[in-house]
């Protein structure tokens, strides 16, 4: 049940943003009688405020650790850009509710399907990194992590979260 509570949650955090981008760009002032700068304001911190507490709620998922040796790192932040910028043009280009909301909903079910939702970028905002790491008995791992990973050798994550069978989220802080 936490898990599934903390994958709405991190599906909540990214996508959130294209909310964000829908509302700066709409031509009224107003949205439901506030100003729209305000709206957008206010949801820029909500999102802040979820991914922080997503990272809270983390600790509370299972341990896990990778220290039988890492034969491959990449870095994944650069993998996931076009996927945010097709968010955000999708949003652009919608230009009332009824529409943003059933397009919302349905960007927000196939991200919490795939489970794309790890990748954040708000992550990046709190220091974060990902990566594909793929241990020595071949299995291809995504880790969100604070470190800097640049070469195999001298890696280790022992203070892993498991957030599903192949994603981590690394607690250790250095």
């Amino acid at each position: 049940m936490i898990k599934r509570l903390y994958n709405i949650l991190l599906t909540l955090d990214a996508t959130l943003l294209m909310l964000v981008v829908f509302f700066a760009n709409i031509e009224s002032h107003l949205v439901f009688g506030i100003n729209k700068w305000c709206v957008v304001l206010c949801l820029c911190v909500i999102i802040l405020i979820l991914t922080r507490f997503s990272i809270f709620v983390c600790r509370y998922l299972s341990d896990d650790s990778i220290e039988n040796g890492v034969i491959e790192i990449e870095s994944a932040n650069n993998t996931f850009l076009p996927v945010y910028l097709g968010y955000f043009f999708v949003a652009l280009g919608i230009s009332d509710y009824c529409t943003m909301l059933f397009v919302y909903g349905i960007v927000f079910i196939f991200t919490y399907l795939s489970r794309a939702m790890y990748f954040n970028p708000i992550f990046l905002l709190f220091g974060f990194q990902f990566y594909y790491v793929v241990n020595v008995n071949g299995i291809k791992c995504f880790v969100i992590s604070k470190q800097t990973l640049r070469d195999t050798e001298s890696i280790y994550f022992s203070s892993l979260k498991r957030i599903n069978t192949t994603t981590y989220i690394d607690m250790e802080e250095r």
